[in-house]
Order: C-alpha cells, then structure tokens, then sequence
C-alpha cells in the first residue's frame, strides 16, 4: 500500500468510526426531526430517522422507564476511548497502531424539566486528559453546549458552541463528545416493561459522509429501586458503495479510494439511575471491519489493494467506559 493511501485510511477511520445515537422516538413510524439552532451556537444532532420496535415485555412486575431529574441535577461525566488500529501494509504484514489514551470530563446540569417530561441540560467541558502533548487539548476546556430529551430519553436537539479558531481534530472531538452525550441517556419504550425486556431501535446515521444503517438492540437486565440494568448489542452497515473522502475531493486523473464493506458491531452494558440523564456507569466494545479497493485512472473496475482476502481489511477495535457522579 503507498504511503498516500495508508495515511488516508489512518484518518479517515479515526474520524469515521463509532457509536451514533440511538436515542430518538420510540413510536413505530418514521419521524422527521425538526431542529432550531441557537445564536452563535450550532445544532450536531446528525440521526434524522429511527424506528423503535418492542420485541418482548419481559416478566412482571412491569413499569413504565421514565427519566425524572430535578432542576439544578448536576453530573460530571468522564467518557474514556482506548483504541487499537490494526492496518494491513503487505500481502504478508500488518500495521498495529493505539492512538493515545483520551479521557474527556464533561459537567452536565439540567436547567430545566418542562410539565411534559421534556429535560433540558447544559453541558461544559471541563478538561481532556491524554499522553499525546502536540494536540493543544486545553483549548476546548470550557466549551459549552446544550440537549432537549424527553423522558423516555429521546434526543429532541442538540446545540454547540462555535469556534473559527480550533484545530479539525479538536473540532471533531468536541463533536464526537457531543454525539455520546446525545446517546445517553438510553431510549426507553413507551409501554411498561420488566426484566428481560427488549426493544430494538434502527435507525439511519452518517458517520464522515458515509450512510448507514444502525440497528441497536436493548435489553432490561434488572430493575430494581429506580436502576436499571441495561445491555446494548449494536450493528452498523452502510447502505451502500462509498466512496471515501479522497475520493470525493480528488480529481477524475487520479487513483481513488473506496470502502467496498463497512461494519461495525459493538456490545456494551449501563446502570441507570432514573433521577439523573447520564449513567451511572456505561462501558462498551467495539469491533470495525473495513475493506477498501481503489479504482484506477482509466479502468472500469475497482481493483483490492490486497489480494489476499483474509489481510484487506482495517479494523479498529474501540473500548469506552463511561463514569458520572
């Protein structure tokens, strides 16, 4: 693989790669979501339409999930990523590359609870803990935001505060912060349920451009004194050909690059107290698979970059633990 491309496929996936909301309604239709941005602030909520589906009840008793925090609850959220890039450069070897550790801390405040259950909160980052000492990381430090949920923990919006003067990665991270704030709390169905409950929300989702399909399945594990024990099984799947952003941005004379396959499958489980918006403790995996070809100038057909079927793919492998107070 030439140099070009390698670097590409570096930070195309780091960019490209994770867990996308999945807590939007939970009535069994497709729902268009309206937003409205906020001055000199800019709405990230990128899941436009999602379908819930309840598959099973689940044993008695049974009651209704609702998230109920009081005005002025005040979380501080420590979301931690550890990854390890596993790259093919031969027919024969690979490359194994772990980007730095990144501990984010966010303080989260709920500001107000409408009488419809709707739950606003503003959210500040408060600091960025990582190994990697080139990347100005304290310059995002008091980068605020703001979420609407409903009670069943339903993302309504999301807004963020702008900034001309950051570097793209910092950007990005303050965006991707966002997306995981955006995806907890958990969405909940609307019937009452008990343990062994499940429900399975799809949803359509672009991650870097690409579209997707991401189909997240839930499980009640146990309910007791308003926690509940959650586990999350996730599938993401690309709806179709994509091109990658090399290609997109390159001219018709130059070689272009494509992700033939695409998927991401992931596990993970959460304790939730139903007085705050953020679990008490979430940890998750997950495991991307791609696999890229490139199409030559002049010639019809995308041709592997490796021939060897079983040494083609990049795959990243993605740990996320996530701590509230």
């Amino acid at each position: 693989m030439n140099k070009k491309f390698l670097t590409h496929l570096i930070v195309s996936l780091l960019v490209g790669t994770g867990l996308q909301p999945v807590g939007i309604p939970v009535e069994a239709e497709t729902i268009v979501k309206k937003q409205h941005s906020v001055s000199q602030f800019i709405p990230l909520t990128p899941n436009e339409r999602s379908h819930l589906e309840l598959l099973s009840l689940g044993a008695y008793p049974r009651k209704e999930l609702r998230f109920q925090p009081t005005v002025n609850t005040k979380q501080t959220v420590r979301i931690t990523i550890q990854e390890n890039i596993v790259m093919p450069i031969s027919e024969r070897s690979g490359y194994t590359w772990t980007p730095p550790k990144i501990a984010v801390v966010i303080e989260l405040l709920v500001t107000q609870v409408d009488a419809n259950g709707d739950i606003h909160c503003h959210f500040t980052f408060k600091s960025v803990e990582a190994s990697e000492k080139r990347i100005k990381y304290e310059k995002i430090k008091n980068f605020e935001g703001s979420a609407t949920f409903n009670n069943r923990g339903q993302i309504i919006k999301t807004s963020l505060e702008q900034s001309q003067n950051l570097e793209k990665f910092l950007t990005y991270l303050l965006q991707k912060m966002t997306v995981f704030i955006e995806q907890f709390p958990f969405p909940f169905p609307a019937q009452a349920v008990g343990e062994g409950a499940q429900w399975r929300v799809t949803s359509l989702v672009n991650v870097d451009k690409i579209a997707l399909t991401q189909i997240a399945t839930y499980k009640l594990l146990d309910f007791k004194n308003n926690v509940a024990t959650v586990s999350i099984n996730l599938q993401q799947l690309p709806q179709q050909a994509i091109p990658s952003e090399e290609t997109r941005n390159s001219s018709q004379s130059q070689d272009s690059l494509f992700s033939d396959q695409y998927q991401t499958s992931g596990s993970g489980k959460a304790i939730i107290e139903l007085n705050k918006l953020v679990p008490k403790k979430f940890n998750t995996s997950t495991h991307n698979d791609t696999y890229f070809s490139k199409k030559v100038v002049n010639s019809p057909e995308h041709q592997k970059i490796f021939n060897n079927p079983e040494n083609q793919s990049v795959i990243i492998l993605r740990e996320l633990s996530l701590q509230s107070k």
